[in-house]
């Protein structure tokens, strides 16, 4: 790496926040999964406080094509911060933090990328405002950036949608450092009140990992808080009996928070601790051959635990949200085992932003988790294989003392799943933490590719998901040209999405270039 082109990073930034100590850039250079091994690191970390300071280093970086990996919170699973050469520069956009107007009477929020779910969360709720959608799962840390790079499912999917659906508009800091404004501000004169204002140019740039540009500021909607909330908890035997009910909520058109969750995932996410007693007479098997044609025949055991739904109701007065629990509880009624106590009014009123994950310490949890999207159609059946497989693997699973759990909902359109592979993690065993950590993310892999054969859409896909070889030519030929026009020299996160410059690397055509999720007739290609 040119010293020269160092001096000129420490021309526009503070020297603290030109970072070259090899510990501080360690510690930096990973997400929640994946760990950059050397000589993968960064030749330097940048720290931008401002978006003129964002725009000049990428103008420098440009002039270099020095390549660029773009850094938030470090809270995404999908290895976006991994790279194949140690000639690159990161940049950590957690200084760009600050709320830049909160705008009641045109309900929408601008805040830079760097700023936190938590921070504009706390910051509207002063008022009486929330964000339609809300990273919740992120715990403290996650930024607005990452999740619009990410295009993140969040609380407030199942009435607003992905986080794309909320999102007004956006300023783009393109590889040359030029800034581009979306939607309605793209005009002379114009505030981010609406995205619909010509080709959707915000569009582009969601979910694009950080492939096509930096997000340097974002506008999205917000609404008034509920005046009155109600909480429910239901208990079920079988995931597909949660995942019906799921279904049948979304096509009800209720606006309502609903996430189905096993016994496992309720205590580390919600903080219940529910435990169900069998009876006597409890079936503990049942075909799985009844479920769908596609499982193996013979017999699938009884969850490892019991499934839950947690329902959020928010409404304008009590008999509005009387009105809706007594039509949630009669869809839900012909699925559910019982309805069970809950304490998520106290979760969601001091909890929603716990840490993301435990201290590596003695008795601390770590996790490996992969999702997927489908139509509401294939819920059920996706719900069974799902389950299916982990107990195909569960030898593998139960000899390196793994526990597998769900996360699941539904939107008006769309069924979510999130199955999440937990183990110990013990301070002094680092060599044996990373054996499991590997074992743990070849089965999602694994996993995710058995749902690529049934249509499965992916957010976070970074580099986890092999996104580019599920598309059709022309799908991904189009996508390529997008990046060779916004990112001519392949500086910004080269290879996330499986975008790799076609003048240094031969990319094969794929074998069914038209749906390929329908055409996988070839016995190898299917697990």
């Amino acid at each position: 790496m040119d010293i020269g082109l160092l001096d000129k990073f420490k021309s526009i930034l503070h020297s603290e926040d030109v970072i070259t100590d090899y510990n501080q850039i360690v510690k930096l250079s990973s997400d929640l999964n994946n760990i950059i091994p050397p000589p993968q690191y960064p030749f330097c970390i940048l720290r931008p406080n401002s978006i003129d300071q964002l725009s000049y280093i990428v103008q420098i970086a440009s002039a270099y094509k020095i390549p660029l990996v773009v850094r938030g919170a470090g809270t995404t699973s999908s290895g976006g911060l991994s790279l194949d050469v140690s000639n690159f520069v990161m940049i950590d956009m957690r200084l760009l933090d600050q709320i830049e107007e909160i705008n009641e009477k045109d309900m929408y929020v601008t805040v830079q990328a760097g700023c936190t779910w938590e921070k504009v969360y706390k910051e509207l709720k002063i008022i009486g405002f929330r964000p339609t959608c809300c990273g919740f799962g992120d715990g403290l840390l996650g930024t607005i950036g990452g999740s619009a790079s990410d295009n993140n499912l969040l609380a407030g999917y199942q009435t607003h949608g992905m986080f794309s659906n909320n999102i007004l508009s956006m300023d783009i800091v393109l590889s040359n450092g030029s800034i581009l404004e979306t939607g309605s501000a793209a005009a002379d004169g114009r505030v981010p009140f609406l995205r619909d204002y010509g080709p959707d140019l915000t569009g582009l740039f969601i979910g694009d990992a950080g492939a096509l540009g930096i997000k340097a500021r974002v506008s999205f909607k917000i609404a008034r808080e509920s005046k009155v909330n109600k909480f429910l908890s239901f208990s079920f035997k079988r995931i597909e009996d949660l995942v019906s009910a799921q279904v049948e909520l979304a096509r009800s058109n209720i606006n309502l928070e609903h996430w189905g969750i096993d016994t496992f995932n309720n205590s580390k996410l919600f903080g219940q601790n529910i435990e169900i007693t069998r009876t006597k007479n409890e079936k503990k098997i049942f075909l799985a051959s009844s479920i769908s044609q596609d499982l193996a025949p013979g017999v699938r055991s009884f969850s490892h635990s019991h499934f839950f739904l947690n329902i959020m109701i928010g409404g304008n007065n009590v008999d509005e949200v009387r009105n809706t629990s007594s039509l949630v509880i009669q869809i839900c009624n012909p699925f559910i085992l019982s309805e069970v106590e809950n304490n998520l009014g106290y979760y969601f009123e001091n909890l929603s932003f716990g840490p993301l994950r435990n201290d590596k310490s003695k008795d601390a949890f770590d996790y490996v988790a992969t999702n997927s999207l489908f139509p509401l159609s294939r819920a059920e059946e996706i719900a069974a294989i799902t389950d299916e497989y982990f107990i195909r693997h569960c030898d593998i699973i139960k000899n390196n003392n793994i526990s597998y759990s769900y996360l699941t909902s539904a939107s008006k359109n769309s069924f979510f799943i999130e199955p999440r592979l937990w183990w110990r993690v013990y301070e002094n065993d680092k060599k044996n933490n990373k054996r499991i950590l590997n074992i743990a993310l070849e089965l999602s892999r694994d996993l995710s590719v058995l749902w690529d054969t049934f249509g499965a859409l992916h957010f976070q896909i970074g580099r986890f998901y092999n996104f580019e070889n599920q598309l059709s030519t022309a799908a991904r030929s189009s996508l390529e040209l997008v990046k060779s026009v916004f990112d001519p020299n392949y500086i910004m996160n080269p290879g996330v999405l499986g975008l790799v410059d076609k003048n240094k690397v031969r990319k094969s055509e794929s074998r069914y270039p038209e749906f390929p999720q329908d055409l996988l007739d070839d016995q190898n290609d299917v697990i």
